[in-house]
């Protein structure tokens, strides 16, 4: 029966073991190579842009942890139709929810959904530029896929590689998916990173 106690107080102590790591805030920007999927065969390319958000980091125990985000994405692709490049600038504010492995040495490798809200769409060329966001959707599906490494300062240097699920475009049968890759240089508060296992 002591045992059984014993197990049980451990039990319910390692909640507050886990709650004592508080949240950690964080701030991050980069580059996109950002790129459409289509099933048309259109003569599309990447297209170099950009990010930058905030980010939660928070401790599920002494491995995991849980990383929302909210990050502003310039995304989109280049277009080539006979001599003309057309650009497609797609703007969104993008909530990945990622779940995260920590390894004691700083690297981090990680996974999770994210959801993107439409902020602007526009095709532009030599001549000017076209508004298209009502032909998009307004939410875009995806998921997150990435490998991170967390230095003692602070400071820390990720890639992530974004996958549309669903869709984007509204009218029309050609399936158009974002395909998003990303370079990050990202900075966490607090002190906990000055620790020897940098989680």
């Amino acid at each position: 029966m002591k045992r059984v106690l014993l197990g049980a107080v451990l039990a319910l102590s390692a909640p507050a073991v886990t709650a004592q790591h508080l949240p950690k805030l964080g701030i991050k920007g980069g580059l996109n190579i950002a790129n459409l999927s289509s099933e048309s065969g259109a003569n599309l390319s990447s297209r170099l842009s950009g990010h930058g958000g905030v980010v939660v980091h928070v401790h599920l125990s002494r491995q995991w942890a849980f990383q929302p985000e909210v990050v502003y994405s310039s995304q989109g692709t280049k277009q080539r139709v006979g001599n003309n490049e057309l650009n497609w600038n797609l703007d969104y504010l993008n909530v990945p929810f990622m779940l995260q492995y920590m390894f004691g040495n700083g690297f981090r490798v990680e996974a999770g959904p994210q959801v993107g809200l439409l902020l602007s769409a526009k095709i532009k060329d030599a001549s000017g530029s076209t508004n298209i966001k009502n032909n998009l959707k307004e939410a875009d599906f995806g998921a997150g896929f990435g490998l991170s490494y967390l230095s003692h300062s602070g400071f820390g240097i990720g890639g992530r590689y974004n996958l549309g699920i669903t869709s984007i475009n509204k009218t029309g049968t050609n399936d158009l998916r974002n395909r998003v890759g990303q370079i990050s240089v990202f900075y966490m508060f607090g002190s906990d990173h000055k620790t020897r296992t940098r989680r």
